[in-house]
This record gives structure tokens, sequence and C-alpha cells, in this order.
């Protein structure tokens, strides 16, 4: 059977678009290696994180705060000193006032402020103390302005021993800048330190 030169030229042209489509198409292929859990790791936020220092941070393997992108969580704080010593036992009004002091402290290596805070929760032994000394701690925290979300919730018991009280928190900050020549400055330039804690939370009453 005779076949004529144009036939072979077509069919040649075709062959090769043939193989450049299946080039093409290998090529678009997605690496075993760019799986979502593999791109979540690449892309996520580092995490800056503070401790107070008190004694079941580290035994707890906790931090008392965690900074990632433009949020700070700062872990449950109780009624304790500088020692991790329980201040005020069998008094919540001393203890949340406690607390709230450390929450401002762990804010403080972040050179944030109060004013930041945009949600916290509350956990408390005693809900009928608790609502009586909220309305002018809260008010002494904030210096005046309790402009927060809150929540309070009552439990059985805390994690320390004497402990009435436990307060979490929010903070929103500036994002930390990828590129130091940037506007976008990040605000934490405080001590960088180590563990942390927990709470509760519901819509302010007070």
């Amino acid at each position: 059977m005779k076949v004529s030169l144009h036939s072979t030229c077509s069919l040649a042209i075709i062959s090769l678009m043939i193989l450049a489509g299946c080039a093409s198409s290998q090529s678009q292929r997605p690496n075993r290696g760019d799986s979502a859990s593999d791109i979540g790791r690449a892309v996520a936020p580092p995490k800056d994180a503070r401790s107070l220092g008190v004694p079941w941070e580290k035994d707890f393997g906790e931090s008392g705060a965690i900074r990632s992108g433009d949020s700070i969580y700062v872990s449950g704080q109780m009624g304790y000193d500088e020692t991790g010593k329980i201040v005020g036992v069998g008094d919540l009004e001393a203890q949340m006032r406690q607390a709230y002091a450390n929450v401002k402290k762990v804010l403080g290596y972040y050179n944030v402020g109060m004013d930041r805070v945009v949600e916290e929760e509350i956990y408390v032994t005693d809900m009928k103390a608790a609502l009586t000394a909220a309305p002018k701690v809260r008010a002494e925290a904030y210096s005046g302005s309790t402009l927060v979300a809150s929540t309070i919730v009552q439990v059985t018991r805390l994690a320390v021993l004497d402990t009435l009280v436990e307060i979490r928190a929010i903070a929103k900050v500036q994002p930390i800048s990828v590129d130091k020549g940037t506007s976008g400055q990040s605000d934490s330039q405080g001590p960088r330190r180590g563990g942390g804690r927990r709470s509760g939370g519901m819509g302010s009453p007070f």
C-alpha cells in the first residue's frame, strides 16, 4: 500500500502533539512532598513563649503566654506571687486581684498592656463571691474600661490547692513582621522565658 508524503508528515505531527501533551500533564502533577500537612508546616506562624517562672510551669510543661501572629494567648493565671505561693488564702477578691496582676505582668513581657485584651475567661469556685468582687477588681485591672468579652464559670476545684480563681486572656497586637526592614515591627521586645497555665469564660455581666 502506498502512503503519501503528506500523510506521513501529518502522522508525525500528530504524534509529536500527543507526546508534548503527556509531558505537560506530567509536569503539572504535584510532588508527593506538597501535601496539605507539609504546606501547613511551611506557613505556620512562629510561636513566642513567655513565662512567669513559677515552679509548676516547668513541671506541667506549660507557657505563661504564647504569641502567634497578631494574638497573645495568656494561660490561666491564679492568685500566686513571684515565688508561686498563693496569696489571700480563702479570700477570692485578693486572689482575683493577684490573678489580673499576673495577666498584666506576662503581657508586659511583650510590651503590651491590658488595653489590648479582647477576651477573658474566668474560673471560680464560688460564683456568689466572684460576682461581688469582680466589678471592682476588673475596673482596677482594666483602668476603668472593661471593654472586653468576658466569660465566668463556676467549677468544683482548680488545679492548685487553695486556688479560688483562675483567669486566662487573649490580647490582639500588631502581627510579627517577617521582614525586619518593614514598618510592621513586632510589639514584643520583653524578656524571653519559658512555661504557663489556663482557665474559663461568658458574655460579661459586670
